[in-house]
């Protein structure tokens, strides 16, 4: 599943990008947890996701559970990010599992890595969600990635989930000018996009039934 992002290795929940969860499937399509059997092994297992529920406050963030148990966890980073903080994601939108004549799945992995700074703080008037304030970096968030977590370079803490892109400006290659009214037909050449991310107090305030009501913030695993 884009974005996995497990937190604790007692009930194995998960955050990712609400519209990564909360659609309609294709025929055939599933959404699993998908862990490696061991850091040096090519096998992996899928999980059911048992249940998700989105962010109480309408905000483009889920917190699911999966059928799983995992040692492997990812902490979230409290406090206030100064602007050029160093910061990383990866994911794997590309994976694709295929069936073997003995009936195991193997999986083609494809994963994506970026590496960068925030740039600035801004609250993004996300469509079809709430304002969202967010974590801007100066890289895209290209599709498939969000859900991610973005991490503080150098670590495991997470301060973020990548959700989308801002388009803040186009390099444009001016062709002419339209003699009846005067405008400048342009032909865009280039869009530059900036990768958005949650911050991180929107992670600890997500609350789950399966946490009995609590917030991250607040829970203990």
């Amino acid at each position: 599943m884009p974005g996995f992002n497990p937190l604790t290795n007692k009930i194995f929940p998960f955050l990712t990008a609400l519209h990564v969860v909360n659609r309609i499937l294709a025929e055939g399509e599933e959404l699993v947890v998908v862990t490696c059997q061991g850091a040096e092994s090519p096998e992996y297992e899928t999980h059911e996701i048992l249940r998700f529920e989105a962010h109480q406050d309408g905000f483009d963030l889920a917190i699911g559970e999966a059928d799983c148990r995992s040692s492997s966890y990812v902490s979230i980073v409290g406090g206030e990010m100064a602007l050029a903080q160093g910061v990383c994601t990866y994911g794997f939108p590309f994976t694709e599992g295929i069936q073997d004549l003995q009936g195991t799945r193997q999986w083609n992995i494809q994963a994506r890595y970026f590496e960068g700074y925030i740039t600035r703080e801004v609250v993004y008037p996300h469509p079809g969600y709430r304002n969202t304030e967010s974590y801007e970096v100066n890289f895209p968030a290209p599709s498939g990635l969000s859900g991610s977590p973005l991490l503080l370079a150098g670590s495991s803490g997470a301060i973020g989930v990548i959700y989308g892109n801002l388009e803040s400006y186009t390099i444009a290659d001016e062709r002419e000018i339209l003699p009846e009214s005067g405008a400048v037909v342009s032909e865009v050449r280039k869009v530059v996009q900036f990768g958005l991310a949650h911050r991180n107090d929107t992670l600890l305030g997500i609350r789950a039934s399966f946490l009995s009501g609590k917030s991250l913030l607040e829970w203990t695993p």
